[in-house]
């Protein structure tokens, strides 16, 4: 298996059908709003954050005045890699995130507000840290996507995972086999608002990790050395 990260832009939006109603009776064509707002947004008719293009599943938001206000998530998404960019070509969001929920991913960045467009403020670019892992060789292999987790606004990167079931499965001193056929002990659990990970010493290097550095793993990174 190969294994690369990559980054991944998102523009988000937090805009209102209310807004998207005044912008509609401003045109002659209803439909141009489209030209102006971000191109995906979510489909709420399912629970797994589905990827969807804004002007197809909005197309009746705003198209009469609104009783009630909602609020819809916009976004639009950008590589900086060529074959992340390649990939996406070729499949497309909606395969390349099928079985993610991306939407809960994205609660960590701070959207653009209705405010912030009517001011025709610049949108802030967030980054997505995305793995790209290589299975198999020649023709016969397979590419797997995953979000790994994102850089926060000092650009430093910070891993996403979501917390055990089980809690604090592992404890201070356990030994551990790591990635990379390498070995650990534990010495600290962090358990953190958005996914919890552990600290571990590496005692044993393949030439990854260097012998006495302390390296941040996420619970299914680890199996426990049985005495």
């Amino acid at each position: 298996m190969s294994k690369y990260l990559t980054l991944l832009g998102v523009e988000l939006y937090e805009l209102t059908n209310t807004y998207i109603y005044e912008l509609r009776e401003k045109r002659h064509n209803g439909e141009s709003v489209f030209n102006e707002l971000p191109e995906y947004t979510f489909n709420r008719n399912t629970n797994t954050g589905l990827i969807c293009y804004a002007r197809e599943h909005h197309q009746f938001v705003g198209s009469m005045k609104p009783d009630k206000e909602e609020k819809y998530l916009y976004f639009n998404l950008s590589t900086i890699d060529s074959i992340l960019d390649y990939e996406i070509g070729e499949m497309g969001y909606e395969d390349l995130f099928d079985g993610i929920n991306l939407e809960k991913f994205l609660d960590v960045f701070k959207p653009h507000t209705v405010n912030d467009h009517q001011k025709r403020v610049m949108p802030h670019t967030h980054y997505l840290i995305i793995s790209v892992g290589c299975y198999g060789s020649g023709e016969d292999f397979d590419v797997e996507y995953d979000i790994e987790g994102y850089l926060d606004h000092n650009l430093q990167r910070q891993t996403f995972e979501p917390v055990s079931e089980d809690g604090q499965k592992y404890k201070k001193g356990d030994k551990m086999k790591l990635p990379f056929h390498e070995q650990g002990v534990i010495v600290k659990y962090r358990d953190l608002p958005w996914g919890s990970r552990y600290d571990v010493k590496v005692t044993k290097s393949n030439g990854f990790n260097g012998v006495g550095e302390v390296v941040d793993y996420f619970e299914n990174q680890l199996e426990l050395i049985k005495d």
